[in-house]
């Protein structure tokens, strides 16, 4: 790897700290409504991944997956926007950061089950393979993220 290459990674991790650190401070004091749930620590699994995809590459990331957005060009100040709820969000207000996506981007929001992203991954996944485009979909996964019990 080369050492710009290492630079720009490293750019990518400390710009999803800073980002997700400040996302925290503001629901600490309480401008922010409904759940925030940090992937501080987890930087670098998205880093990873995102790093990865070509820009036709769809992500399907977790509500602790924040980074993506950044890494794969999201605007972050729409970002912000839709973290407030906000009409200049990806979801024009209608839907909390954690399930909104940015379609322009190839991020598909989250859902309310962490595990029931991954079946959505595999069917775009699937739908690359049978279309025979040279595509992905991965859906990085932490600890957890796919157990589920009735």
């Amino acid at each position: 790897m080369t050492e710009q290459k290492e630079r720009e990674l490293y750019f990518w991790l400390r710009l999803i700290r800073e980002f997700e650190d400040r996302v925290s401070t503001l629901d600490r004091q309480g401008k922010i409504q409904g759940g925030v749930y940090s992937g501080k620590g987890q930087e670098a699994v998205v880093v990873g991944v995102c790093h990865a995809l070509r820009s036709d590459d769809w992500i399907f990331p977790l509500h602790r997956d924040l980074g993506a957005f950044l890494v794969k060009g999201a605007d972050p100040n729409r970002l912000m926007a839709q973290i407030f709820g906000r009409r200049d969000g990806f979801s024009k207000g209608k839907d909390s950061f954690l399930h909104g996506g940015d379609f322009s981007n190839c991020i598909f929001g989250s859902t309310s089950m962490l595990g029931s992203t991954l079946p959505v991954a595999v069917g775009t996944a699937y739908k690359f393979r049978i279309k025979q485009e040279d595509r992905v979909a991965p859906s990085p996964k932490k600890a957890m993220a796919t157990r589920s019990s009735c």
